[in-house]
């Protein structure tokens, strides 16, 4: 489950128990209904629980310092002036 951003399961829409279970101890959400997902045809609950959802508060302290190399017209500056004086 590594890099996981959520856990899915379903849940029959008739299963009271499991789906309080899910929501009300475990933080599952529903996510969507799928019909007829069951062979009885029962709906079933597509539950989500996000897993990365409370982790976005990474406070990145990279302190960004641009460190601007000022070149004294030196590099690339044409130091190469044919100074080759035909004599």
């Amino acid at each position: 489950m590594f890099g996981a951003e959520y856990v899915s399961l379903h849940v029959r829409k008739s299963n009271r128990a499991a789906f309080n279970l899910y929501t009300e101890t475990l933080g599952y959400k529903i996510h969507d209904v799928e019909a007829k997902y069951y062979a009885d045809g029962e709906d079933a609950y597509d539950m989500r629980k996000q897993l990365k959802g409370k982790q976005h508060h990474h406070h990145h302290n990279h302190h960004h310092h641009h460190l601007h190399h000022e070149h004294g017209g030196g590099c690339c500056s044409g130091e190469v002036k044919g100074n080759a004086k035909a004599t």
